[in-house]
């Protein structure tokens, strides 16, 4: 996949589930962390792209990195080219605030194009897919 191919598929992705994936502590008594696959069939911006056949319970809790590292063997090649975009895209999942608004991710997904110098003119036609009335 390219970095643009990755980025758009993550946006598409996260604007219609319209909810981080579940969240579980990262160690005993820590704050919460998101995960790579939640109830419900919810799944984070790299989640969406482990395979069904390789994911694994104990990838959760870890970042981008942790999984390059305990589980890259497993994982498409690409996932560790673009390790760096992606890292990028899931920290704007992790973020509770980002999922306040559409336009507040939208913004956040907007700062991660400039940043890796994708195109971003996807992003003025997703929302999430909410409720009328929970989107501000």
């Amino acid at each position: 996949m390219t970095p643009q191919e990755i980025f758009d598929t993550v946006a598409k992705h996260l604007f219609a589930q319209g909810e981080r994936a579940g969240r579980k502590p990262s160690w005993p008594g820590a704050e919460f962390a998101c995960r790579y696959r939640g109830p419900n069939g919810t799944r984070c911006a790299v989640g969406i792209f482990i395979p069904d056949d390789v994911f694994d319970q104990s990838m959760e809790g870890t970042g981008i990195i942790g999984l390059l590292v305990g589980h890259g063997d497993k994982l498409p090649d690409w996932m560790r080219r673009n390790s760096e975009l992606l890292e990028r895209l899931q920290s704007a999942h992790d973020i509770e605030e980002n999922w306040s608004s559409s336009a507040r991710m939208r913004w956040e997904f907007s700062l991660a194009a400039l940043t890796f110098e994708l195109d971003d003119s996807i992003l003025p036609g997703l929302s999430f897919n909410r409720p009328e009335g929970q989107d501000a």
